[in-house]
């Protein structure tokens, strides 16, 4: 019987069992009637309900053990079968059609109302049943008229039979169809639920942080927990390293030391990274693209995203386990690096608004503190300037002071509003034709003007070519006048030179100096908004801070780079590299 179900053989059974005793009934009822009417070949017939009654109690003897329940619809079959037979030879030794007839009737009805087992089993019931009635017609010889009415009722009943019991076989189909969809919606519902509750948890813990070591430390440790795994690790992008770098773990993991030395250029994991691009989630096995020491039977691995961008892997593997990942452990994990890039995200923005908001206080305090200074100086010497007992050589003096403070002042204040465009994204490039020569004479001209100690001397290259140069003039003059006044400013004597070079495809510009130099951990923070090397000297000198910050940023938008090579007593040299269009740009220009 297709699509048995335990219940459905267990149903099966306990109507057999019925069917059974209901039988034997009969069987007891035919055998006295045998005594009652002494037939003559009452002993045959005995015989044969013999047969029937030893096929019974086999029957109940099969229907004892559980372990043998697989057999009981052959079996039934088979039972059925002998006494449909030994009913006809029953009926042929008593010349009997009519009640033969009336016994099959009941038998293909009983079957189809006690026994669930489905059309198959009951077609073939009506065919045993069928076969013995027409042996029995024959053998006994009834003429047609005697047989009409038993075999149409017999017809009748094994066409109902059939047809009930195709339909009970299909109302069972799809109960059974309907539990188990019944079941899979609660497997499912199930494993929503536990992904649910997994990712709850991850959600609660990590949210609400928002500091970026305990984030990592936290997806470890839950990564481990609500997987089940034996270790788990996160891997960031270090792009000063170029390379990935594990941060954190959980489990069964090396030191911190050891892992700093197992970091993982981008090219050897490429294939993983590109999988990590269209799947998020990737599974491995022992034979990982990350080191072996981070290798584990079963792995699978996560990306962290900063927007479309990954920026670290997030690892999760068992020593013992050999089958792969469920969906639903697949969906977790998926689930998991999604929050942590959320809350690395969070952690990264915080970590920006509060650097920005650190920023802003340090620019507002620092361009009071610029602005204060030059004041209270142009405010003294104004005071002494209204003493009509000043001698006028210090008057003029005063005067001149007066003049150097202004200028610092306004130096402050245009530097102050080019940063705002900047930031405000207003400060656009406007490339045109720039005659370099030229250009580069009229600005080493108002670099001499610069103030500047007496005994330094401006050394200005005069052997710039006659060219066309595409650039934006005003960032171009800003950017050699920041780097020859801040020369100037550091350099008490010796000389500062600014030169000019041309190349095949870039414009080199160098200014150099004989001033006390910078310390080579330092080097980096001189670009920096406000990071002056040392305050006291700045302030001893003079300047706000932002004039090599603004050079840095014109440089980057005009496309080059700056550097500087320093040591402390010995000046400094600070080179722009600028991009140079193509002779045949310049040309039409």
């Amino acid at each position: 019987m297709p699509h048995t179900s335990e219940d459905t053989v267990r149903l099966l059974v306990r109507r057999m069992r019925a069917g059974l005793w209901i039988l034997l009934l009969a069987l007891v009822l035919f055998g006295l009637k045998l005594v009652a009417l002494a037939h003559g070949d009452g002993a045959i017939l005995i015989g044969l309900k013999a047969v029937q009654l030893g096929t019974v109690l086999g029957m109940f003897w099969l229907l004892r053990d559980p372990r043998r329940w697989r057999w009981v619809v052959p079996a039934a079959l088979v039972t059925l079968g002998e006494v449909s037979f030994t009913t006809a030879a029953s009926g042929i030794l008593e010349g009997d059609v009519s009640t033969t007839f009336l016994l099959f009737t009941i038998m293909v009805v009983a079957t189809v109302v006690f026994l669930p087992w489905g059309a198959r089993a009951q077609a073939i019931t009506v065919a045993m049943t069928t076969a013995a009635a027409v042996w029995n017609a024959i053998a006994v010889g009834a003429p047609p008229s005697a047989v009409a009415s038993p075999a149409v009722a017999l017809a009748l009943a094994s066409v109902t039979s059939i047809y009930m019991a195709w339909e009970a076989e299909r109302h069972q189909r799809e109960r059974q169809n309907a539990a188990a969809a019944v079941a899979a919606a609660h497997a499912r519902s199930a494993a929503e639920a536990r992904v649910f509750a997994a990712l709850a948890r991850v959600g609660q813990e990590m949210i609400a942080v928002l500091e970026t070591p305990v984030i990592l430390d936290r997806l470890c440790r839950l990564t481990s927990e609500v997987l089940g795994c034996d270790r788990s690790h996160t891997w960031l992008w270090k792009p000063e390293e170029d390379a990935f770098v594990p941060v954190a773990g959980f489990g069964d993991l090396p030191g911190y030391a050891a892992m700093e030395a197992a970091k993982v250029p981008r090219v050897q994991i490429r294939r993983l990274l590109a999988r990590l691009e269209r799947e998020e989630v990737v599974q491995q096995g022992g034979d990982g693209e990350l080191p072996s020491t981070y290798t584990t039977p079963t792995s699978i691995h996560g990306a962290l995203r900063w927007g479309t961008q990954i920026i670290g892997i997030h690892t999760a593997g068992n020593y013992t386990r050999t089958e792969s990942f469920t969906e639903e452990e697949q969906r977790i994990m998926r689930g998991i690096t999604q929050i942590a890039s959320l809350a690395l995200s969070n952690a990264r923005l915080v970590e920006q608004l509060e650097q920005a908001s650190r920023l802003k206080s340090e620019f507002v305090s620092t361009v009071s503190h610029e602005l204060r200074t030059p004041l209270h100086v142009m405010l003294g010497y104004a005071d002494m300037l209204g003493d009509p007992a000043v001698d006028p050589a210090v008057r003029q003096e005063c005067v001149g002071r007066l003049t150097t403070a202004g200028r610092d002042l306004l130096e402050l204040i245009e530097s102050t509003l080019s940063i705002g465009r900047m930031e405000a994204g207003q400060d656009e490039v406007r490339l045109e034709a720039v005659a370099l020569a030229g250009f580069w004479s009229s600005l080493g001209q108002t670099c001499a003007d610069i103030p500047h100690a007496p005994g330094v001397t401006l050394h200005w290259s005069e052997d710039v070519p006659e060219v066309q140069l595409m650039s934006d003039p005003r960032k171009l003059a800003a950017i050699v006048r920041n780097l020859v006044a801040n020369a100037l400013k550091f350099t008490e004597r010796g000389w500062v030179r600014a030169d000019l070079q041309l190349g095949d495809e870039s414009v080199l510009l160098r200014v150099s100096d004989t001033g006390v130099g910078i310390r080579a951990d330092d080097q980096k923070l001189v670009f920096e908004m406000f990071r002056q090397v040392d305050g006291s000297e700045t302030r001893r000198h003079g300047g706000s801070g932002l004039g090599l910050y603004i050079v840095r940023r014109f440089v980057e938008q005009l496309g080059g780079k700056v550097g500087v090579e320093s040591a402390p007593g010995r000046g400094s040299v600070f080179t722009v590299t600028l991009p140079r269009p193509r002779a045949s740009d310049e040309a039409a220009a």
